[in-house]
């Protein structure tokens, strides 16, 4: 049986690819392989981003 992919599992997957790759590799690549678009891909990255710096 396979597991259900959570919101949580998602961003953390798109933070640490788009930290790896950087900015324009990772949010093309992470795009690609999730389906989603990339201005999406961006703003969840973007947005976790500005949760953690404002902790």
């Amino acid at each position: 049986m396979r597991e259900v992919l959570t919101e949580k599992d998602i961003t953390f997957y798109i933070v640490q690819h788009i930290d790896v790759l950087g900015m324009e590799k990772g949010v093309d690549q992470v795009a690609h392989r999730l389906a989603f678009d990339k201005e999406y891909v961006r703003t969840i990255y973007c947005d976790k981003k500005a949760d953690q710096m404002a902790v």
